[in-house]
């Protein structure tokens, strides 16, 4: 390790763990997260400024993770750093976290679309604690830690809630289940209907109903994200409307790092869908699947049939 840099880490007690390299500029945050890095049960190999990340991640040979602490004004260099920790995932060299300023939602979206890259946004000790802690344990027990009971909560959490959300939708149709356990709609639609469909300022209404519950209960209660950024994506989709992770961020009424969890792993379940921006390819929006998409058009079908009509 570069000497200059020696002094920062002075205080970090290396072991035998899983060699874990460290990028960030100011010297607090790399003796933070050293700390945090070796509390995982990792072994720093590299801390250092980010001018020398794409360099340090190219030059090693194998490590197990790269966590890296990117701030704004620097959007050319966090461009190739998200680029270079992207391409270790895809070719599986090694896992990353990429903690994030919150002008960088978009563009750290945009090019991390792989699972072994942990987005966080803001300075929550509990995310970085949970992230690092996937960062060094074996690839092959993961999938399992999350259904145990010593699991982090917010992973138990995240699977149990999305898993709540598909069984909702699916309630929504007759297909028969095993041809997509996420959706049951074949996309069909009653002529019979056409007068209960919700219209795009009916759906931003039920929207701001939602969020006024804040005022007099506490919003941990009512969390609820993965349905705030349907009902959301529904009533962009009604209007038109193309919507970036970080507005879709704003609408999960949730912390961004959670928010951006619940995107990708919505994603990956076939709710959601990518669509790069044609006039800035550092930005992506997200859409509702087709598929999403027509089992939300069921269920505000379905709430207008319970509500009252006028005389």
């Amino acid at each position: 390790m570069d000497t200059t840099y020696v002094s920062d880490l002075a205080a970090v007690d290396y072991n035998t763990g899983p060699s874990i390299l460290l990028f960030a500029d100011e010297p607090r945050s790399r003796e933070r997260i050293a700390a945090a890095v070796v509390a995982a049960g990792g072994r720093l190999s590299v801390a250092c400024p980010l001018d020398d990340a794409v360099r340090r991640i190219e030059q090693h040979a194998a490590p197990a993770g790269v966590v890296v602490e990117l701030g704004s004004g620097r959007e050319g260099l966090a461009t190739d750093i998200l680029d270079a920790i992207e391409q270790g995932a895809q070719c599986q060299r090694f896992r990353s976290v990429a903690i994030i300023d919150p002008d960088l939602i978009d563009l750290a979206a945009a090019r991390t679309m792989h699972a072994d890259v942990a987005l966080l946004c803001g300075d929550d000790g509990s995310d970085l604690a949970a992230a690092l802690g996937t960062l060094v344990a074996p690839r092959g027990i993961l999938l399992n830690d999350v259904s145990t009971d010593g699991a982090p909560h917010r992973l138990r959490e995240l699977s149990e809630e999305v898993g709540r959300i598909a069984r909702t939708l699916a309630a929504l149709s007759n297909q028969p289940q095993q041809d997509q356990p996420l959706f049951k709609g074949n996309g069909a639609e009653n002529d019979d209907d056409a007068d209960l469909i919700v219209d795009a300022p009916t759906l931003r209404a039920i929207i701001r109903a939602r969020r006024l519950r804040d005022q007099f209960f506490t919003s941990e209660i009512f969390a609820d994200p993965a349905w705030d950024m349907l009902l959301d994506l529904m009533a962009a989709r009604i209007e038109g409307q193309a919507v970036a992770v970080s507005s879709l961020c704003i609408a999960a009424a949730v912390p961004p790092t959670t928010a951006l969890r619940w995107i990708k792993t919505m994603t990956d379940l076939g709710l959601f869908v990518r669509i790069a921006d044609p006039n800035d390819r550092r930005r992506v929006f997200i859409e509702l699947s087709p598929r999403a998409a027509t089992a939300m058009s069921a269920y505000l079908r379905a709430t207008r049939r319970v509500m009252p009509r006028p005389v």
